[in-house]
């Protein structure tokens, strides 16, 4: 069914009757089914969210209900904008508006349902929460072919339109280099896999989870609550510590002394029963771990020793020392096991 055909289902002769001029009949005719048909795209819209949430695996899944509205509008000036009293000349110009803006617009909407999807597809084959800078480049890609094809659809060659841009691109590149550094340093994040959303990392004075990676910048979560705000660019610049790989799991070294004449044997003992005893207690300890200790060197006043043990992940290890803390003084006490501290000897002398 061509547009001429489906005009001819369109026309609302009760408006005629209303409307004595052909002018003003063509335009209410185009207003009326350009809002009618932006109705139904919106109720589409919030139709697809409402599907989209019912189920688990597409709940992440959004359709912009008003672009859609958008996107309907335009099909309904398109089918309709032959009832416009305009000359022949300015019938095509019109059409060709609409037509570039039916096309690109319907690109842009599927470009980001499609980068919804693929994100899903990445969570499901990795585990790993994907990154918003993986959506918007599949966006950007979308849109861009869309781009090029509503050029092409109302008659206008590409490749002059592709000649200018690579011209601009230089100079808009010149222009914003510290923006498309930080564009492909996130790319670069991406590809690369050596931060990811979720992991803990730590570089230069600051340290938290990463919470999303922009296309111009990463967000990290510290675990005060705040909210850093990183250039791509000096992420990719930085020497970074991410506690999350190659596993998250790690090992938590405490150390301290024993006076010279404990039993060492005993003492070793001892610690790793509390320290197993701690572990079984403690949420995000690693159970799987038998802790261990070593001796490590003669100090100034006792003997140094590290007590090994295991947690789930970098932010476990503060609970777990803090708990380690309390038995190993409170059992240390009841078995009357020194822990040496420093002192200092202040000599006075008298010179009278």
């Amino acid at each position: 069914m061509d547009k001429i055909t489906i005009t001819k289902h369109l026309r609302l002769e009760f408006l005629g009757h209303i409307f004595k001029s052909r002018e003003e009949y063509g335009l209410v005719v185009f207003g009326f089914y350009s809002i009618l048909f932006f109705g139904i795209g919106f109720l589409i819209g919030i139709s697809l969210n409402t599907v989209f949430k019912s189920f688990k695996t597409t709940k992440k899944i959004s359709a912009n209900p008003f672009l859609i509205g958008l996107w309907g509008m335009f099909l309904g000036a398109y089918i309709s904008s032959d009832y416009l009293y305009l000359t022949r000349k300015a019938h095509i110009v019109v059409d060709r508006i609409i037509l570039f803006g039916l096309v690109f617009l319907g690109f842009h909407i599927l470009s980001n349902i499609i980068g919804d999807l693929i994100s899903l597809y990445v969570k499901s084959r990795t585990q790993e929460v994907p990154s918003s800078i993986l959506k918007a480049s599949i966006v950007i890609f979308i849109s861009t072919v869309g781009l090029f094809i509503a050029f092409q659809s109302i008659g206008l060659s590409i490749s002059p339109l592709i000649t200018t841009l690579g011209v601009g691109t230089v100079v808009i590149g010149l222009a914003l280099q510290d923006t498309l550094s930080n564009f492909l340093s996130g790319f670069y994040i991406l590809v690369s896999k050596n931060i990811r959303v979720g992991d803990y990392i730590k570089f230069d004075v600051y340290e938290g989870y990463v919470e999303d990676i922009y296309w111009r910048t990463t967000h990290i979560r510290t675990l005060s609550g705040n909210v850093i705000v990183v250039p791509n660019s000096k992420l990719t610049s930085s020497v970074i510590t991410n506690y999350h790989l190659p596993y998250e799991n790690m090992a938590v070294v405490f150390s301290f002394s024993v006076g010279y004449k404990e039993d060492l044997d005993r003492v070793e003992k001892l610690l790793i029963e509390i320290a197993k005893d701690i572990v079984s207690k403690v949420d995000g300890a690693d159970k799987t771990y038998e802790p261990i200790v070593r001796y490590g060197s003669f100090g100034a006043s006792g003997i140094n020793l590290s007590l090994v043990v295991k947690v789930k992940e970098f932010v476990n290890q503060y609970l777990i020392i803090h708990e380690l803390i309390k038995a190993i003084k409170k059992r240390f006490d009841q078995e009357n096991i020194e822990i040496p501290y420093q002192t200092i000897n202040v000599m006075i002398k008298n010179e009278s």
